[in-house]
Formats: C-alpha cells, structure tokens, sequence
C-alpha cells in the first residue's frame, strides 16, 4: 500500500497549496487548523480564504496573506477557536 505524503507550497505569502489534508477543523479569516498526514497544521494571516477544498483527493487551496505555518507539539495546546469554544 502507497504511504499518502503531504506537500505545501506557497506562492509569495499570497496562496497556498496543501496536499495530504484529511480534515479542515476550523478555518477562519485569521487562521485556519487542518489534519494532514503529518498531523495538524496551524496556519495564520490575514483575509484567509478557502478557494479549493477537495477531501477525497486531500487538497487545499487557501489565498490571502499567509503569516505562518507550523505543525504544533504534541502537547502543546492549539489556539482554540470560538466554534472549539462553543461546541467543546
């Protein structure tokens, strides 16, 4: 069986290409948190925008000025968004 890989590419801080994305947890104008082969991304920046989203195939295109980009520790805790908030 072929082992999934992600990719990221980013074009000038102005889009974003992502492979590999099993879930979108949140995204929002201002940050955005996926599950990928690699675990969860944290993206951050502003006037954030999800043009592409395909699951089946694992893709993700986002636009807008991205900041930043991690994979954060395993036990440090990610920002929680206020859909996390309500509903957790």
């Amino acid at each position: 069986m072929e082992e999934k890989t992600s990719t990221i590419r980013l074009d000038g801080r102005k889009k974003m290409h992502l492979t590999g994305i099993s879930e979108v947890i949140c995204f929002l104008e201002d940050h955005g948190e996926l599950t990928g082969t690699d675990g969860i991304l944290v993206v951050t920046g502003e006037g954030l925008h999800m043009e592409k989203l395909d699951l089946d195939k694992g893709e993700v295109l986002i636009t807008g000025r991205v900041d930043s980009l991690y994979y954060p520790a395993g036990d440090e805790p990610v920002k929680k968004s206020i859909f996390r908030k309500i509903f957790s």
